[in-house]
């Protein structure tokens, strides 16, 4: 998925204006820095489909309060509307 194709979600997205000075976290092409790239997979192996992985990846979304929940058989759908 393409950074450009995407409404910015708490600044993980943008133009190349609005990416870090540091060079190591841009990202790349799909200007996802790696934290947020991170997040992503996370919310993913968790069971979010990945347009709720990419929002929550974007949000203050607690992760560890994620897999709590999946963890204690909440579906993702659910967790999703808890966490946001």
């Amino acid at each position: 998925m393409r950074g450009d194709s995407v409404v910015p979600v708490f600044g993980i997205f943008g133009s190349p204006s609005e990416q870090p000075e540091n060079p190591s976290d841009d990202g790349g092409q799909d200007g996802m820095s790696d934290v947020a790239r991170w997040r992503y997979e996370q919310f993913l192996q968790l069971g979010f489909g990945e347009v709720c992985a990419l929002l929550l990846a974007g949000s203050w979304a607690d992760l560890g309060q994620a897999r709590r929940l999946i963890a204690g058989g909440c579906d993702p759908a659910l967790a999703f509307r808890i966490l946001t």
